[in-house]
C-alpha cells in the first residue's frame, strides 16, 4: 500500500491519489497533521507499506519558518526521523523545513553541480533585500530570483521586473539570484533514477536562435545522477541551454511547482512516482480516494515526453 501525506490542497497528492484511484493500486492518504501526532500509531500504518509520498503542504509549508512554528522541534525530529528511517521508498526525505540538505547557490551545491558537468550561472546568494537589489541593478535581461527557503523553486523574470519583484520582499529576506543566459530553459523532471518528461520554454523577449544540440541521452542522465547526489526522489533540474549548446544549472527544485507544469508533463511525473512507489503492486480494493478537478490553465510550452506511460 502507498501511504500518500498530504492534504486536499497539495496538488501533487491529489493527482497522485485520482491516478491510483484509475489504477486500482492500493493506498492510504492522511494528513501530515494527524501523522505527527502521538495520538496516531504509526506502527499500525507502516505496516504492509510499499512506499510514501510526501506532501509539501502543511507541515512542510512553503518557508522554513512557518515549520518551525508548527510544533515542538523534538516531536518533528522524531516524527522526520521515524518518516526517513522506512526501509520502503519514500519521496522525497528532506529536512523540517521541506527543503533538501544542500541548499541552492551553497558551496556544496556548486560543487555538486559542477561534479556532474553543468556550467554554474553568474549568481550571488545574497543575505538580504537592499543586497540583492545592488546585484540586480547592472544586470539585464532574464533572472532567475529564488527568496531563501522556498520549496517550490524561484521565477525567471526580466531584469526590470526582478528588481521590482525582489523589492517586496521582506528586508532580511535571503535571496538567490542567477542570471539567465539568452536562450531557452529546459525543465528535467527527475523521479528516482529517469527523467519522466521534459519542458522546453523560451525565454520572454528572447531572439536568439533556438539551439541545435537538443536534449541529449547523456544530458538526461547527467540530471539523474544529479538529483540522487543531492539526495532527491523527485525533483526538478531547471536548465539554461545557450545558443551555442551550453548548459547551465540554475536549480535543483526538490519539491516542483505543479501549477507551472504543463498538463501533459504533469501525467508523466505523476506515473513517475506510481513506477517508484508501487513497483509491481497487486490490484486491490482501495483504501481512501480523494476527488478533484482539473487544472484548466492554458499551457503554451513544448513538452517532450522521456517514456511512455
Amino acid at each position: 500500500m502507498i501511504l500518500i501525506l498530504a492534504d486536499s490542497t497539495d496538488p501533487w497528492g491529489v493527482a497522485l491519489a485520482r491516478q491510483l484511484t484509475l489504477r486500482d493500486i492500493p493506498y492510504a492518504i492522511q494528513d501530515p497533521w494527524q501523522m505527527r501526532s502521538s495520538k496516531i500509531n504509526r506502527a499500525a500504518w507502516i505496516e504492509g507499506l510499499t512506499g510514501v509520498y510526501r506532501g509539501m503542504n502543511r507541515p512542510y509549508g512553503e518557508t522554513l519558518s512557518e515549520a518551525q512554528s508548527l510544533g515542538p522541534r523534538e516531536a518533528e525530529s522524531d516524527w522526520l526521523a521515524e518518516l526517513n528511517a522506512l526501509p520502503c521508498p519514500v519521496v522525497n526525505r528532506l529536512s523540517p523545513g521541506g527543503m533538501p540538505s544542500c541548499p541552492t547557490g551553497s558551496p556544496a551545491w556548486e560543487a555538486v553541480v559542477s561534479a556532474h558537468g553543468f556550467q554554474l550561472p553568474d549568481c550571488h546568494a545574497v543575505v538580504n533585500r537592499d543586497e540583492a537589489l545592488g546585484c540586480l541593478d547592472p544586470w539585464q535581461g532574464a533572472v532567475y530570483v529564488r527568496p531563501a527557503d522556498v520549496a517550490h523553486g524561484g521565477l525567471v523574470l526580466e531584469a526590470e521586473v526582478a528588481k521590482a519583484y525582489t523589492g517586496e520582499l521582506a528586508p532580511d529576506r535571503r535571496i538567490f539570484l542567477a542570471q539567465v543566459d539568452p536562450g531557452q530553459l529546459v525543465s528535467l523532471y527527475v523521479v528516482g533514477e529517469r527523467v519522466v518528461a521534459t519542458v522546453v520554454r523560451s525565454l520572454p523577449r528572447c531572439e536568439v536562435p533556438t539551439p541545435q544540440a537538443g536534449i541529449s541521452l547523456s544530458l538526461l542522465q547527467r540530471c539523474s545522477d544529479l538529483v540522487l547526489a543531492l539526495g532527491l526522489v523527485h525533483a526538478e533540474c531547471l536548465l539554461s541551454l545557450s545558443a551555442d549548446g551550453q548548459v547551465t544549472c540554475l536549480d535543483v527544485v526538490a519539491s516542483p511547482n505543479y501549477w507551472s507544469c504543463p498538463r501533459e508533463a504533469q501525467r508523466q511525473v505523476v506515473g513517475g512516482l506510481i513506477r517508484y512507489l508501487a513497483e509491481d503492486a497487486p490490484s486491490t480494493t482501495l483504501r481512501s480516494v480523494i476527488a478533484t478537478g482539473e487544472c484548466e490553465a492554458g499551457d503554451r510550452v513544448r513538452v517532450g515526453a522521456s517514456e511512455d506511460h
